[in-house]
């Protein structure tokens, strides 16, 4: 017995040893063409792996060693036909030999014809030109009986023919009427004509009839009509192949089906009870298999099968890995050809949780966060399908498909978990692989928020920690500043974060100090010192900017163009600041090779990419800018080593910017922007995108943009990431719109809607935010003394401003201050900073030495009504802001100390 292989679909397999069946030439056929080819028919599918010039000779009568020669299988490879690599020798008899070293697909050695295994023999024509051609043989065979009816028609010719002078020479009947059988293709240089079968449910116990007339004609440079005209009769099988094999219940063998797995072989009208159907599961890549047998039902139907691929120790019969799936009915002896299905898959190792985060926390199994939701993601030892998140005291779960990643990074789905305090907050993870395993038992861990205005007002005490806003680990020995807001100068304190990166001012420090609004001030040397001011919580988690921030460097691979500029679009992007940008895009030169791309670590994240055709004319009527674009939503993080090791390349695969059959056939909406106060028309630059959300990421997954003539704008609607958005929670048949313009000025805003996903265009009027812009200080400033002042233009109770002060040093430092839009009147005097009650004033974190200057620049983040102040995640005014804006630097201003 030879190696067994897995069949293919329209194989044939029997019980016992393949024989030979029809061969042609026929033997003793005399003044065959040099060129003919030679072909074997076999009762049974063969390994056309073991068909070479030791299991199949082909040679000159009494001489040793077989011509070489191409094969390939036709018919579920019971046809195979040799093509010899060079013409045969003219007048010559050739004999063709068969050795038990050719197998079926179980691995059974060929019984050989005759006593010594030869097939047959053959005499070439005394020319090698000018020779009519010929029809060598037809498969199935002339008188065959019973044959299945799904294979193809097979003509072998014993020249090259002109392939289109077949058309209207065949005539092809099933009991007198024209037969299920399509176009006809070529095959071996125009010498094999293969008719395929187009219905398994036709031409069921019929008697088959071909004809082939002499106006078949070769290629010579006189064309030779067929020498004589061809007949062949057999008659088919009265039993259609399963018509279909279901998987779909159980698209994998896992633990939990190894010894009932589920499979419906689905039959047609033909089948009767007294059938027999049998089942085989094959490795795809080795040699072992189970089958199963049952008796067939009346057809329609599905006969259910529940095979046991377990060893019966608790393991499996089959090594994981693919798997291919057959089916087959027998009626009387006779069976039909497989129906096979190769989309199965054997996984039986369960996974396992390899690491949470990045970024963990002081321990593996703790995490942290800086999102309002419990959100697990991290390393598993396996590719994951599911993540069941289970919180106490309450037992509650949730079952999430986890974003799709080509390595063994999770992204768990967001569980909401209300008004969240530092924590540690308590959960336990199940993992699902994608096979269906479920982790053995659960693990527990716990995690860490980061980055909010807590939910409690203060009263008689403040908490404040201040953490790392990349890698969300707390900084230690940061000085923090606290005063009433609006400046008290006897109610102000100071102190330095311990190892956890917090500070207490209670009663202790100073009695009944912390009631009201505060304001705090957390200054580090290596980071940009922060404001936090006007809120009143009696905790407070501040997030910190590097100075200098570690970056990784990808280079995304792109497939699809040849040449141009590619716009990169990621929420992982280092950009100025390193803090998130509706601009966060990058420009590079196409193709392959066209340089690298700095991320920031430790997020989890998606890239965009669009191809630019400004550089070709682009659309004078629509403004396209772009023509492919491409998403790539795995998560940038090293597979094998977590956060710590080069994040993996993104294979950006481009794909035309319309996708017929997805988008509405007005996929161009033109919409008309109305531009706040502070802008500055005409618009210098601008653009508008359009893209979906993943919920629990920073950032909008672009997924379409176009350009802005003036006050209108073209944007085009792409749907790549809506059913991966609606699996991570978006409202089903809406995606989120974000358009973005800039002025000549630099003065920049952006509003983001949610419009339904296909059935409607955006609003065909959309206003976009006021600019907040600078309007002072001038001059100079002696510190403390110092007032910002800036339009006023947000009014609702949870909006938010952020008013970053700027030195003009060579390594700009920057001052951040975050205030609530109902705190202020567009005025802020900025904190004292002292060192203590009483005493001198510190120092500001900016330049103040004569010639310097500072700028302030004021972003606006506008919520949705009814939301609060107190509560809320800094990560959420970037995540969930309907409007944002961005001034221009105002007027340059010096600060002098006293």
């Amino acid at each position: 017995r030879g190696p067994a292989v897995a069949p293919g679909d329209g194989a044939l397999r029997l019980p016992g040893r393949p024989r030979l069946v029809a061969l042609a030439p026929a033997a003793g056929a005399g003044g065959i063409d040099v060129q003919a080819p030679i072909a074997l028919w076999f009762d049974e599918s063969v390994n056309l792996a073991t068909v070479n010039t030791l299991s199949v000779q082909v040679r000159v009568q009494g001489g040793a060693g077989s011509i070489a020669y191409g094969a390939a299988g036709f018919c579920g490879d019971r046809l195979v036909v040799l093509t010899p690599s060079a013409p045969l020798l003219t007048d010559t008899v050739y004999e063709v030999w068969l050795t038990s070293a050719l197998t079926d697909l179980e691995g059974e050695r060929l019984l050989p014809p005759g006593r010594n295994g030869r097939a047959g023999t053959f005499r070439t024509a005394a020319a090698a030109a000018g020779v009519p051609p010929r029809v060598l043989g037809s498969f199935p065979p002339d008188g065959a009986v019973e044959e299945p009816n799904d294979h193809p028609v097979v003509l072998l010719f014993s020249k090259k023919i002109d392939f289109t002078s077949v058309s209207g020479a065949v005539d092809l009947l099933a009991d007198g009427a024209p037969a299920a059988y399509g176009v006809p293709e070529s095959h071996s240089g125009d010498r094999v004509v293969v008719f395929p079968h187009v219905d398994d449910d036709l031409d069921l116990g019929a008697a088959l009839t071909l004809d082939v007339d002499t106006t078949i004609t070769d290629t010579e440079f006189t064309p030779l009509p067929l020498a004589e005209p061809w007949h062949a009769a057999w008659t088919t099988l009265a039993l259609a192949r399963p018509s279909g094999i279901d998987l779909a219940a159980a698209p994998a063998v896992n633990l939990g089906n190894l010894t009932a797995f589920p499979t419906g072989v689905q039959v047609g009208g033909s089948a009767l009870p007294s059938d027999r159907a049998g089942l085989e599961i094959w490795e795809a890549a080795g040699a072992d298999h189970v089958a199963a047998e049952l008796p067939a039902v009346a057809g329609p139907g599905t006969i259910a099968f529940t095979t046991d691929l377990g060893d019966g120790a608790g393991g499996p019969l089959l090594a994981d890995g693919p798997l291919v799936v057959g089916a087959w009915l027998e009626r009387d002896g006779r069976r039909t050809t497989l129906r096979v299905a190769s989309t199965l898959f054997q996984d039986t190792v369960r996974p396992r949780l390899v690491e949470f985060g990045p970024p963990t926390a002081s321990i593996p199994s703790r995490f942290s966060t800086d999102l309002p939701e419990l959100r697990p993601y991290g390393l598993a030892s396996e590719t994951i399908s599911a993540v069941e998140v289970e919180v106490p005291p309450n037992p509650s779960a949730t079952r999430t498909t986890a974003l799709p990643s080509p390595d063994r990074f999770f992204l768990g789905g967001a569980f909401p978990v209300g008004q969240v305090a530092e924590g540690p907050f308590p959960f336990s993870v199940r993992l699902t692989d994608a096979a269906g395993n479920p982790m053995l038992d659960p693990v527990a861990g716990s995690a860490v928020f980061r980055g909010f205005v807590g939910p409690d007002p203060a009263v008689g005490g403040l908490t404040v920690v201040a953490f790392d806003q990349r890698t969300l680990q707390p900084v230690a020995g940061a000085t923090v500043f606290v005063e009433d807001f609006g400046g008290a100068p006897a109610n102000e304190d100071a102190g330095t974060t311990g190892s956890g990166g917090a500070v207490v001012f209670d009663d202790a420090v100073l009695p009944g100090a912390r009631t009201g609004p505060q304001t705090v001030t957390i200054i580090h040397p290596s980071y940009h010192a922060v404001t936090v001011a006007g809120v009143d919580a009696s905790f407070l988690s501040v997030p910190l900017r590097e100075k200098t921030p570690p970056v990784k460097t990808v280079s995304p691979a792109v497939s699809g163009v040849a040449g141009g500029t590619g716009r990169f679009v990621s929420p992982l992007l280092a950009g100025a600041g390193n803090v998130p940008d509706p601009d966060a895009a990058t420009d590079l030169e196409l193709p392959i090779g066209f340089g690298s791309i700095q991320i920031l670590p430790d997020r989890p994240g998606w890239f965009a990419a669009f191809h630019d055709v400004a550089d070709y004319g682009g659309d004078p009527v629509t403004g396209r800018y772009f023509d492919l674009f491409a998403v790539d939503p795995r998560i940038l993080l090293d597979a094998a080593g977590g956060s710590s090791g080069s994040s993996p390349t993104p294979l950006l695969e481009m794909t035309p910017s319309s996708l017929a059959g997805t988008v509405s056939s007005d996929w161009i909406y033109p919409l008309t922007l109305a531009f706040g106060a502070g802008f500055d028309p005409p618009v210098g630059r601008s653009s508008v995108a359009a893209g979906a959300r993943i919920p629990g990421m920073l950032g909008l997954a672009l997924t379409g943009t176009g350009s802005i003539s003036g006050s209108l704008a073209a944007v085009e609607l792409e749907q790549a990431l809506q059913a991966l958005a609606v699996a991570e929670g978006a409202p089903a048949g809406q995606t989120v719109l974000q358009f973005w313009a800039e002025d000549a000025d630099g003065d920049q805003a952006l509003r983001r809607i949610e419009v339904a996903a296909v059935a409607a265009p955006p609003p065909a009027l959309l206003t976009l935010l006021d600019i907040a812009l600078p309007l002072g200080p001038n001059g100079d400033q002696t510190w403390p003394a110092v007032s910002l002042s800036f339009d006023d233009t947000l009014g609702g109770s949870g909006d938010w401003y952020r008013l970053v002060l700027t030195d003009n040093d060579l390594t700009p430092d920057e001052w951040e201050i975050w205030l609530p839009a109902a705190a202020t009147s567009g005025s802020l005097d900025l904190p004292a900073l002292r060192a203590a009650p009483g005493a001198d004033p510190a120092a500001p974190p900016l330049l103040t030495d004569p010639g310097n200057a500072w700028t302030l620049t004021v972003e606006t983040f506008a919520l949705a009504p009814g939301t609060a102040v107190n509560g809320i995640f800094f990560r959420q005014l970037f995540r969930d802001a309907y409007g944002w804006t961005r001034s221009t630097p105002g007027a340059p201003f010096s600060v002098l100390l006293p």
